[in-house]
């Protein structure tokens, strides 16, 4: 898999009217293609081959957490949930060990006193080995709050390897401890930069104004807190009327070369220019049916004749779908028992069972009853790791687990439902808002061609400029700088569409630079 990261790079000039740029003439205009990754899966336990300074943004997720310790007194340890990101790089190898450094460590977490830290800083990590593969890891961090700003440093307790790619797993501890505290950080990350999703029940969002309060389980939503798309938008070429009062009832999603989303719906629906709409169809944002739920389940030798429904679905880079479905079924090719919390593939093969996706949970009982939760939403990351949520909770050794819990096939955690939605704040009291759909924007997948800029258009009156791009990605930020060779920082959102407004463009002798990722 090869992920390209694409830049354009133009300054703006405009002698006093709104007028297209057309860019074949523009001699300010130029674009540079590099390479960013280059990614070969080995297995699922072993890291891709990497390149010298390729960076992948990491994202702290459940059971990180910053550890306020005294080993010696009876005072109580504080552990602190800490959530944020921070920047890993490859920097090269030698001597049988891989170098990487930790840069942009951004982390927050509330302290035993109410107060909000924040931590910066970075470090370094050697991993490898003659004998026992190791990892090293020593970073030098700033813990600062409005009461004071303290600069640590620390290494990882134990130098042995916890987790296989992509999860991170480090147990840091202080260095320069005193005898009446010591500081430790549980740090857990995967390689992603957002996560969207939607939940399976509407609700309300506090936070929120106007009209945008209102949060439908079609709406896809981000992690962070913002709308990416409401579900009037995702159907609006699906030629579906609306009931009065009502969405249109969306469940699976995920986003495909453009920016189209593809879905499917939780009941069958008419379309005054497709017709008959089935829940077990995957239909494009674009207005289109991608796949009827027959296509999907062909190879598997089933009746054609029904519908078996669509609950998660991920089309993969190499054409592959990925799905689960809602009814039980035999398929008389392979001499199994469908279940609707199966991984499928429209290959005809079972990626994976819903029994092999809880076992490293050890629910409470092992019964048939016991684990047929069903399956909501799917991530499979090229290595393998497999992230979900199911229909219905269940009992594991972790504790209760509920049905909008995103789970990983390692057996962890990765966010609990009511922090997925957290950052909407909503109104409702509810302890589990569902989730029906995960898609994660994350440097290890990409589109496998570079676009380009399209269309620039600068309105002199608003100080505006807009840009257009034509791209096989599924996702895109711009970036901006006043130099040529930066630095660059995001100016736009991650987005699905394929153009942007810069709305602090600046006076018409402004000069910007523009750079355009894509996922």
């Amino acid at each position: 898999m090869t992920l390209w990261r694409f830049s354009a790079i133009l300054q703006h000039h405009d002698g006093g009217k709104t007028t297209p740029i057309q860019p074949l003439h523009m001699r300010f205009l130029f674009f540079t293609i590099a390479l960013f990754l280059s990614l070969q899966i080995q297995s699922e336990a072993k890291s891709p081959t990497l390149i010298p300074n390729q960076t992948w943004r990491h994202t702290l997720v459940d059971g990180s957490a910053f550890v306020n310790d005294c080993e010696i007194c009876e005072r109580p340890t504080f552990l602190l949930p800490m959530r944020g990101t921070f920047d890993l790089t490859f920097t090269g190898s030698a001597n049988r060990y891989d170098f990487y450094s930790f840069t942009n460590i951004d982390f927050v977490f509330t302290d035993q006193n109410g107060l909000t830290n924040h931590v910066t800083g970075g470090g370094s990590a050697k991993i490898g080995g003659d004998f026992a593969f190791q990892e090293i890891i020593q970073i030098q961090i700033t813990i600062s709050n409005n009461a004071t700003n303290e600069v640590v440093s620390m290494t990882n307790s134990s130098k042995g390897v916890f987790s296989a790619w992509p999860s991170v797993r480090f147990d840091l501890r202080e260095e320069t401890k005193s005898f009446v505290r010591v500081y430790k950080i549980d740090l857990r990350a995967a390689p992603f930069r957002e996560l969207w999703y939607s939940s399976g029940i509407n609700f309300t969002s506090a936070r929120a104004v106007s009209d945008s309060k209102a949060i439908s389980s079609g709406d896809l939503l981000s992690y962070s807190g913002r709308v990416i798309k409401r579900d009037a938008d995702i159907v609006g070429r699906m030629g579906i009327q609306p009931s009065i009062g009502t969405s249109t009832p969306i469940d699976a999603i995920n986003v495909l070369s453009g920016g189209e989303i593809a879905f499917s719906l939780s009941r069958d629906i008419f379309s005054e220019t497709l017709g008959p709409l089935h829940h077990g169809d995957l239909l494009g944002s674009t207005g289109r049916i991608i796949r009827r739920n027959q296509d999907l389940m062909q190879q598997f030798g089933v009746d054609t004749n029904i519908d078996y429904g669509l609950d998660a679905v991920q089309m993969m880079e190499n054409g592959e779908t990925l799905f689960s479905i809602t009814t039980n079924t035999i398929s008389s090719n392979l001499n199994l028992t469908l279940s609707r919390g199966d991984i499928l593939s429209d290959q005809g093969t079972i990626k994976k069972t819903l029994r092999e996706l809880l076992a490293p949970f050890a629910p409470a009982t092992n019964s048939e009853d016991a684990i047929d939760v069903g399956l909501d939403a799917i991530y499979v990351w090229p290595g393998g790791e497999v992230w979900f949520s199911t229909e219905d909770g269940f009992d594991s050794a972790l504790g209760p687990i509920s049905a909008g819990d995103l789970l990983s096939d390692r057996g962890y955690v990765v966010y609990r439902n009511l922090e997925i939605v957290e950052k909407f704040n909503p109104v409702e009291d509810v302890n589990n808002f569902g989730l029906d759909s995960i898609v994660l924007i994350s440097d290890t997948t990409a589109a496998s061609t570079p676009g380009r800029f399209s269309s620039f258009t600068y309105h002199k009156n608003s100080s505006q400029f807009d840009l257009g791009w034509v791209s096989a990605g599924h996702t895109f930020q711009v970036e901006k700088s006043s130099q040529v060779d930066g630095p660059y920082v995001p100016a736009s959102e991650i987005l699905l569409d394929l153009f942007w407004t810069d709305a602090a463009a600046g006076a018409p002798n402004t000069k910007n630079f523009y750079r355009l990722l894509q996922w």
